[in-house]
């Protein structure tokens, strides 16, 4: 199940992010499906970007869990998987930053770190 959904409105792309149980943690898959709606944006040639969340949070930061240090028997990330994973995210947070439109976020809640 994906992370977001992407709709067309009125050459608006809305793009709302539902993970919610875990306050919309930045995980590997959700800055994979962002990034990939930010290009779908771009492609559809929308007037503007809408961000917008289910929950209580936009964002709790990074998804720990997939970093492998809350569990007892996960290994430490090399530096190189730690780079990996930065470059991603920058990735992502260049994608937004260049739209050649608009990009708004309806925030409710906790924005925190990568949110």
């Amino acid at each position: 199940m994906s992370d977001t959904t992407y709709e067309l409105t009125d050459d608006v792309a809305v793009v709302q992010i539902d993970r919610g149980e875990r306050m919309i943690a930045l995980s590997e898959a959700l800055v994979a499906a962002l990034t990939g709606a930010m290009d779908r944006a771009v492609e559809n040639e929308v007037r503007a970007v809408l961000l917008t969340h289910t929950g209580e949070a936009f964002s709790s930061g990074y998804d720990l869990r997939e970093s492998g240090v809350r569990s007892a028997d996960a290994t430490i990330p090399s530096v190189e998987q730690g780079l990996d994973r930065c470059r991603r995210v920058l990735e992502l947070f260049t994608a937004i930053h260049e739209q050649p439109v608009p990009v708004l976020e309806a925030v409710r809640g906790y924005a925190l770190a990568g949110g």
